[in-house]
């Protein structure tokens, strides 16, 4: 306002009249638009805990993706085991004790052949072998639970209420990314495998009973 009547001193009273007018307009313009920007869309689609589990098999969908469902009801609302085309499976759950949350995770373990590598191994040699692995893992960023003798999950955690279509993709790819990773770096540090490391032969079972969402 002070920069309206400093401009407009000393102009002719109908120069004023437009001035004053132009100034009004571009002030409700903007009021209207910034309005309009933050005002709550009414049909804007939400994602709950009651419509997830739909909008995550949609999502699965689309994404093209083989696709199982899975059923604990004493563990988890709802569970899908996911498998890229690489064979790798992911799940993904709603635990019932954390069921504001969407757990996406994927197992790998030793196969039988790289046990029986890692079981020649001297201890010092496997608390290397080991710190390597974690370091690895580390360097990446990689969340992960591990359980003996070898089990690593690659863990990723989201909330519900503000979960997109774009970042469960993202997210599933993150898993699968890094337990890739976990993959090679067991491969190259048991002399790049005799017998390639696989997601577990029980991956179905132990990723659902055995793994909780961490934190």
């Amino acid at each position: 306002m002070s920069w309206a009547t400093a401009l407009i001193h000393g102009l002719e009273t109908w120069q004023q009249v437009i001035l004053v007018t132009l100034f009004a307009l571009i002030f409700g313009w903007a009021l209207f638009a910034t309005f309009h920007a933050i005002r709550p869309k009414s049909d804007a689609f939400i994602v709950t805990p009651e419509n997830v589990e739909s909008c995550v098999r949609q999502w699965l969908d689309n994404f093209e993706v083989t696709t199982k469902k899975l059923s604990e009801p004493d563990k988890f609302h709802f569970g899908c085991l996911v498998t890229y085309s690489d064979t790798i499976p992911i799940l993904i759950y709603r635990n019932i004790n954390r069921d504001q949350y969407l757990t996406i995770q994927g197992t790998v373990g030793l196969s039988e052949g790289h046990k029986v590598l890692f079981d020649k191994l001297s201890e010092t040699e496997k608390k290397r072998f080991i710190l390597e692995l974690r370091t690895e893992i580390s360097r990446a960023k990689i969340h992960t639970k591990w359980e003996p003798p070898l089990q690593i999950t690659v863990v990723r955690i989201l909330p519900i209420t503000t979960l997109t279509e774009g970042e469960l993709v993202d997210q599933m790819d993150g898993v699968h990314a890094g337990m890739q990773l976990v993959i090679d770096t067991i491969n190259l540090g048991l002399e790049h495998g005799i017998q390639e490391v696989r997601p577990l032969a029980d991956q179905k079972s132990s990723a659902i009973t055995s793994s909780t969402p961490q934190t």
